[in-house]
């Protein structure tokens, strides 16, 4: 009587093992020892409590003519107690199974050749989330009614675990498809040579507690995605029981994982990681303390993890435990789907403040490989310039021969350092402001991140007139202009799309580095790749959007701008007059790190802008820069204000400009367009306001542009003398009235150069600032 109730329990305890050996339940369902009854009667005594095996509890309670053992089991669902019910009072040739009517699941075991009740009553019963089998056993001196003794702590023991199982919402009991793929992967029947014969098979869905390894939600999306079959053998006296369990996961990284923590189970010793010769990355594990009757294997075939347990009395040699354990492996192995057999651990969860500096360094080494992008897209084009090699200037020749040359390189290097100090400053804003955000701070955290993009604004915006003010006139206070209603909307939209690639370029980080969140898991099993591949295909993706986000910022600027018109009326000072080919609108010239450049577009893979914006940029230190408009061409430049002419005033309406400009820009070239504009800058007397700006491009274009600029003078009237360096190596030119030229060069081409060499320029003494008004 003694032994088959033992055999119900441990049969029942094992198939519930064999689910949760590697899989804890969840943490939601209260311990058995926390709700099994403490108290029986005033009659009797607790002598005695025992765990049992997985978690289970016996409490056992004396009297003077009699004994109650209470056994409880906390059971997760799936697979829920009704499931778990049918298991443990399931066929057994030593007793019967007698229904109780009067509670929700709940029978009595009666053994073989007694009556029931007649000194002995055994009755399994559920709660919401545990299992009770209650045994009260009496001499003849008891007055006791065993069947409405048990009856009656049965009703106080469901109202302690928290009230009768749920109601029964199953459709038939019929398998899933899921279900039944996973069951066929079962071994049908064990080896023969054990005498195993009963056998149940129950399935479900995979149960995994919410830790510090694995989120809540994590736990709750397995439940729902990862399935579970269990088939469990007994011999006849219950001595030797063996179980097989077989989980199928979403992706193969699970699947892995739960073998790596198999390596390292709570309750048993790993005794080897590859036991068997014909099945590879087999880890085999004996049980200890409470579990020390148990003998297992765990190993994998891609998604599927396997879980081997085998659990024996006494009577049983754990020789013959393992032989088992050993031989169930082999027979399940075939029939197993091909896939990876290794191990898979996920990291250790960093500490917060590692996580924030991870942050950072991704922050940074985006900005960092953004800069190094765009550098050697620049260099691509320096060296298409000088097909190779670099120009050498030669000996400066300083206020001797046919003119004066002044050299742009140093003050063009202290640029260039200016520059890097605010984009540093950029960065650090932005890092802050990133950090914040990610920190999980609160409201504190998203002040925080406000007041750091705030001041990398203030930043830009004071290092702007820092940075213009270096070298030549003081930059006057910039005049607030609403922008156009299309770049203001295109505006809203690349700062959303820049926000999108920055989160997601975060998120890729997360999900590289730290546990996997549900968010991660989702996307996992939508693109069916393993959960660390969504974290690299978002920081790639996220940095490619907050490119994108940047360059339509670029583009928001540019058709947010102004026409000349409402810049003129915004500006009173006399305007700079920018005078081109409409071929070079497309020039590019490398740019390096500046204020000129705003804080959204720290991330630009550019390397280079339009040459004109450059120039346009320090000659709005002395005036509105106005321009012809492209015909046809509708999107603003960054660099001077455009306004369109047609084909019939153009020539009026420019010469007229000209009479109405304090500085005129022209950039040399080959078109008969310019031949007219520079006869017209000889004959209204223009010259001494004008500047010559020679576009970057190769030696031998830049030679022959010249060339036809000086030509158009000289047919105009005006002297022009020889260049005292290559042209190759020149930025801007002043022709005096006698034809003398004052050059500026350098060794390079780029918007430090330029705009040094605009400065330059422009910087003639008195009789010049007193035309310009500075």
């Amino acid at each position: 009587m003694s032994a088959a109730r033992s055999a119900a329990i441990v049969f029942g305890a094992v198939l519930v093992g064999s689910v949760i050996v590697a899989h804890p339940t969840v943490g939601a369902v209260p311990a058995v020892g926390e709700v099994l009854l403490s108290d029986v009667g005033s009659d009797f005594t607790l002598v005695g409590e025992k765990p049992g095996p997985l978690e289970s509890l016996t409490r056992t309670f004396e009297s003077d003519h009699a004994r109650v053992d209470l056994d409880g089991f906390a059971v997760t669902d799936p697979p829920g107690v009704r499931q778990m019910f049918q298991v443990f009072s399931g066929d057994n040739p030593d007793f019967a199974v007698v229904d109780e009517p009067s509670l929700d699941i709940a029978a009595w075991f009666v053994p073989a050749g007694f009556e029931h009740g007649d000194g002995f009553a055994s009755l399994i019963f559920a709660a919401r989330d545990h299992i009770f089998i209650f045994t009260l056993t009496t001499d003849s001196a008891s007055d006791l009614d065993p069947v409405l003794f048990v009856r009656g702590l049965a009703d106080r023991q469901i109202a302690a675990a928290g009230g009768p199982p749920p109601p029964d919402e199953t459709t038939g009991g019929e398998l899933t498809a899921a279900e039944s793929e996973v069951v066929a992967m079962l071994p049908a029947e064990p080896p023969a040579v054990y005498g195993l014969t009963s056998s149940a098979t129950i399935t479900g869905n995979d149960e995994l507690r919410g830790v510090d390894d694995i989120q809540n939600e994590v736990a709750d999306f397995l439940s729902e995605n990862a399935f579970t079959a269990t088939r469990v053998w007994s011999d006849d006296t219950g001595q030797l029981l063996g179980a097989v369990s077989v989980t199928k996961y979403p992706y193969d990284i699970f699947a892995a994982a739960s073998l790596g923590e198999s390596t390292h189970p709570s309750r048993a010793d790993v005794v080897s990681t590859d036991a068997l010769d014909d099945v590879p990355d087999v880890v085999t594990y004996t049980g200890r303390d409470e579990a020390a009757d148990q003998i297992g294997t765990a190993f994998r075939r891609g998604d599927v993890f396997v879980l081997v347990l085998v659990t024996h009395a006494d009577g049983v040699r754990a020789e013959r435990a393992a032989a088992l354990a050993a031989d169930l492996t082999r027979l399940t192995a075939p029939r197993l789907p091909s896939g990876g057999t290794d191990a898979y651990e996920f990291p250790d969860t960093p500490s917060k403040l590692l996580g924030l500096a991870l942050s950072a360094a991704l922050v940074t080494a985006a900005a960092g490989g953004s800069t190094a992008v765009a550098r050697l897209r620049a260099r691509r084009v320096s060296r298409r310039w000088a097909g190779g090699t670099r120009p050498s200037a030669g000996p400066v020749v300083d206020g001797v021969g046919d003119g004066t040359a002044i050299a742009l390189d140093r003050d063009a290097t202290r640029l260039r350092h200016h520059g890097a100090i605010v984009a540093g400053g950029q960065l650090g804003a932005v890092n802050v402001g990133v950090v914040a955000l990610a920190g999980d701070f609160a409201w504190q955290g998203v002040a925080v991140a406000v007041l750091a993009f705030v001041g990398g604004l203030v930043l830009t915006h004071t290092w702007q007139r820092r940075e213009l003010g270096m070298l030549g006139a003081a930059a006057p206070p910039r005049q607030f202009v609403l922008p156009r209603p299309g770049g203001a909307l295109v505006g809203l939209l690349s700062l959303a799309v820049l926000g999108l690639g920055v989160g997601y370029a975060l998120k890729g980080l997360r999900y590289v580095v730290l546990r996997p969140s549900l968010a991660q898991l989702k996307w996992s099993d939508l693109l069916g790749v393993a959960p660390r591949t969504v974290g690299i295909v978002f920081g790639i993706g996220g940095f490619v959007v907050a490119v994108l986000g940047g360059g339509l910022f670029r583009i928001a600027r540019a058709l947010g701008r102004s026409g000349t018109k409402r810049v003129l009326e915004v500006d009173h000072r006399q305007a700079a007059l920018y005078l081109r080919s409409f071929d070079d609108d497309s020039l590019p010239l490398p740019t390096i790190a500046s204020a000129r450049r705003p804080l959204l577009e720290l991330f630009s893979l550019r390397g280079t802008d339009p040459f004109e914006e450059a120039v346009a940029w320090e000659l709005n230190t002395y005036g509105p820069v106005v321009a012809v408009g492209r015909p046809g061409r509708s999107l603003a430049s960054l660099g001077a204000a455009r306004e369109h002419l047609s084909d019939e005033t153009w020539r009026d309406q420019v010469a007229n400009r000209m009479d109405e400009a304090g500085i005129l820009a022209i950039a040399t070239g080959e078109t008969e367009g310019l031949a007219w504009e520079l006869g017209q800058v000889v004959t209204g007397g223009h010259l001494p306001k004008t500047f010559f700006v020679f576009p970057p491009a190769a030696p031998a274009a830049i030679g022959r542009r010249w060339e036809h600029t000086a030509a158009s003078l000289i047919g105009a009237g005006q002297a022009v003398g020889s260049l005292p360096v290559p042209p190759a190596l020149v930025h801007t030119v002043r022709i005096d009235a006698d034809g003398t030229a004052r050059v500026t060069f350098a060794n390079r081409r780029d918007e430090a150069t330029y705009r040094t060499a605009v400065d330059r320029a422009l910087d003639r003494g008195p009789d010049v600032r007193s035309s310009l008004g500075v």
